[in-house]
């Protein structure tokens, strides 16, 4: 799913509005993002009072899903132990970073991984895929002083937020710094982005 929305245009309708919110149906390519979860077995269908045409047709996903015990509707523990995925996170009491830095080690080629934060343009968080785990990583031989000039500093954030955010990128961990914070490289499509 992420891969048919990151860095796409996307279109939505606006199906209701209830205590000010909006809620609204999201499209790539046409195709109702929700209809395709639900098709999928990867989700629900909220009960609602005032049904809507996009409404009744993810009901009718659900109730096929439901049928042919699909996705969350599955009844074999093997199917759902195999799509349930543990991930550790950086600050839990098994979290640590020269574990992760050796284990990445062995490894020649970067490891895929999602880019899920951007805290600066030069500190991030990843999920990375073998690991299993979420790290927090400072890009190696980049340095953004937080004496830097606001908007400079907002400029890198987005730059950064626009080019990787939730995207899958490539990852070689280099070294964990004193502050047990992990310094590494992000490869990109394009080439390594440091």
């Amino acid at each position: 799913m992420r891969e048919k929305v990151v860095g796409k245009k996307v279109d939505f309708t606006i199906e209701y509005e209830h205590n000010g919110r909006k809620y609204v149906t999201i499209y790539a390519n046409k195709e109702s993002l929700a209809l395709l979860l639900v098709k999928a077995g990867l989700a629900k269908v909220l009960d609602k009072k005032h049904p809507t045409p996009a409404y009744e047709e993810l009901v009718a996903a659900q109730e096929d899903c439901k049928t042919r015990k699909v996705g969350v509707f599955s009844e074999d523990s093997k199917h759902i132990e195999k799509h349930t995925r543990e991930v550790t996170y950086f600050g839990e009491s098994d979290y640590s970073p020269a574990k992760l830095l050796e284990e990445s080690k062995k490894e020649p080629k970067p490891l895929a991984a999602i880019l899920e934060y951007v805290f600066s343009p030069s500190y991030v968080t990843l999920y990375v895929y073998k690991l299993k785990t979420v790290v927090k990583m400072s890009m190696s031989h980049l340095f953004t002083p937080q004496s830097t000039d606001k908007n400079i500093l907002a400029n890198g954030k987005a730059f950064v937020e626009k080019m990787l955010l939730h995207r899958t990128v490539g990852v070689k961990l280099a070294r964990v710094e004193d502050n047990g914070n992990i310094s590494g490289r992000i490869h990109f499509p394009a080439g390594d982005i440091a």
